[in-house]
């Protein structure tokens, strides 16, 4: 975006990444670049800057990047062979636009990635048993805010088990995610979240977990001890 014609600053790029997708997708982003590029005291009004804050995001994506790789090396076998997943991010910081350009074609051919994966096999084969009781439980509850997230992912999955394979592609894959992490995580291991979603999925099938404090209960709590003290 900071290299389009149209976009004269750095604060034209964050009103259009705003108003282009959606609010789940920007929460992050609208906290952290703003402040990233206030940090490195960017002039957010400037055309001279857009190129400076294209520079700064090339190295916090490929510090980022190399701190994931290096530190999570042990991550277990992905029983999804997840393609997606695997898309290797290749920067050169004097360049960066590039290698992130290669990885955002290569993560967005969901056709390609798809071919390669082994979701349906995972979903309908692997733990199918699991996936029923997970739909059958999801029938009993109420749909509230609790809930609601667990109850979509049952219906997506309950749509997988009466269509088949052909319900199974990236997309989909991106409104059952919590379900996938909870089946193919170690039952040896302890899965942490903050997601309601998983106070009904792990105890569905038997997943150790710990739920700790979102963001919003953090904050909330942080103006209370405040407003106390």
């Amino acid at each position: 975006m900071l290299r389009l014609e149209t976009i004269n600053n750095i604060g034209d790029a964050i009103a259009l990444w705003s108003n282009r997708f959606k609010t789940s997708e920007l929460k992050a982003i609208l906290q952290l670049i703003p402040q990233l590029f206030s940090t490195h005291k960017l002039n957010f009004s400037s055309p001279q800057d857009k190129e400076l804050a294209l520079s700064i995001l090339g190295i916090y994506i490929k510090r980022f990047e190399l701190i994931l790789r290096r530190k999570f090396n042990n991550t277990n076998i992905d029983s999804t062979a997840c393609a997606r997943a695997i898309v290797p991010l290749n920067i050169d910081l004097k360049n960066p636009v590039l290698g992130l350009k290669q990885f955002a074609d290569e993560f967005g051919d969901v056709k390609t990635c798809h071919s390669k994966c082994q979701i349906d096999q995972f979903l309908l084969a692997q733990y199918r048993d699991e996936i029923e009781r997970i739909v059958q439980i999801a029938t009993q509850l109420p749909k509230n805010t609790n809930t609601r997230g667990f109850i979509n992912i049952a219906n997506n999955l309950k749509e997988i088990l009466a269509t088949g394979a052909a319900a199974c592609n990236c997309k989909r894959c991106e409104k059952i995610g919590d379900a996938v992490i909870a089946l193919d995580t170690p039952r040896n291991m302890q899965l942490e979240h903050t997601d309601n979603s998983f106070d009904y999925l792990c105890p569905a099938i038997n997943q150790p977990h710990y739920k700790h404090p979102s963001e919003n209960q953090i904050v909330m709590n942080l103006s209370i001890e405040d407003s106390e003290s």
